[in-house]
């Protein structure tokens, strides 16, 4: 259908009744001329109404011509469907809340299946991607992280994984001219960021050699909502429970590690106190001191005291190594 033809049905639709009067008009004139030629000839009347043919067919396949087709029989459907419940009132919320529980429904569903199943994971080899924990003896359903000392012993002792990472949670208040916002974050080891493989949209995911630096990705909701998503913001202070963290690079939207709410990826840098180290090992009391703008000092002990229970892993196999294979390595990193 050409751009003309459109334009002139829609100019038609509105002069609907005019042409409407005007077609009945017409009709009543040619039978009229019929009947009076064959009046004349002798035949009878009914023999001129048959020449003519069926008005209503003749209307209908002329209105036709005036209208937008499927887009009008759809709207006469929608009439009359909403003339239908309208006398069933009843009947009617009943369709209504049956239709929003069922696509409701099929809503969640699905966005859990794509994002479980069907979206590919943002890392750069999800298939070679395992989770490593402890478990109790007693409850071997009970999942256990492990301390930073434990993921040191993994890394030199495991031969079934080409690498191992660890990530710890914290909370942060970040504060500045943009205001006040809160935001949970994942410390990760030196070898976590290199493990996923995952890619930022702009700027890096923190390297092994800043492990013990102030430096921090930002999720994309954090990067619009603080720096309206300006590149400019790789480079800024970024400051977090009163310390300055740089911000080094923005993750894209819908990344997700290891929940949705995560805004922040950064190193090691939190557990560390003064004139200590992520990886110094912590087999004597803590002496007193106090951060305000840090995790205290036994917390930030706690993490790196062998035994304690304050991280996750993960782990990438290497190539070539068997499933079987794999889970005795899990057992013998354990176990150690």
């Amino acid at each position: 259908m050409r751009l003309l033809e459109i334009w002139n049905r829609l100019r038609d639709r509105w002069r609907r009744d005019a042409l409407s009067a005007e077609l009945d008009e017409e009709l009543r004139f040619h039978q009229t001329m019929l009947e009076r030629d064959h009046h004349a000839s002798g035949a009878p009347a009914a023999a001129a109404r048959r020449v003519l043919g069926n008005p209503t067919y003749l209307r209908e396949e002329t209105r036709a011509m005036w209208s937008l087709g499927w887009v009008d029989d759809a709207l006469q459907d929608v009439r009359y469907a909403a003339r239908v419940l309208r006398r069933n009132t009843a009947f009617s919320v009943a369709v209504v809340v049956t239709l929003a529980l069922g696509i409701g429904a099929n809503t969640a569903i699905f966005s859990v299946v794509n994002a479980v199943m069907l979206r590919p994971l943002p890392y750069a080899d999800p298939d070679r991607l395992y989770s490593v924990w402890t478990v109790p003896a007693a409850s071997t359903a009970e999942r256990l992280p492990v301390s930073y000392p434990d993921l040191t012993d993994w890394q030199t002792q495991a031969t079934s994984f080409a690498s191992i990472g660890g990530y710890g949670f914290n909370r942060y208040e970040i504060s500045g001219q943009e205001g006040i916002d809160y935001a949970r974050a994942i410390m990760g080891s030196a070898t976590l960021y290199g493990v996923l493989g995952a890619r930022p949209i702009v700027g890096r995911l923190p390297r092994p050699d800043e492990e013990r630096l102030p430096v921090v990705t930002i999720s994309h909701r954090l990067w619009l909502r603080r720096f309206a998503g300006s590149p400019a913001a790789i480079g800024k202070t970024l400051i977090l429970n009163e310390e300055p963290f740089t911000i080094i690079g923005v993750m894209g939207r819908g990344f997700h590690f290891p929940s949705p709410d995560i805004d922040l990826w950064m190193s090691m840098n939190p557990l560390a106190g003064p004139g200590e180290t992520v990886d110094q090992p912590v087999d004597h009391e803590p002496r007193p001191s106090w951060l305000p703008s840090r995790r205290s000092t036994q917390a930030r002990r706690g993490a790196r005291r062998r035994g304690n229970a304050d991280e996750y892993h993960h782990g990438s196999p290497r190539p070539g190594v068997s499933e079987r294979r794999r889970r005795d390595g899990h057992s013998a990193a354990i176990g150690a």
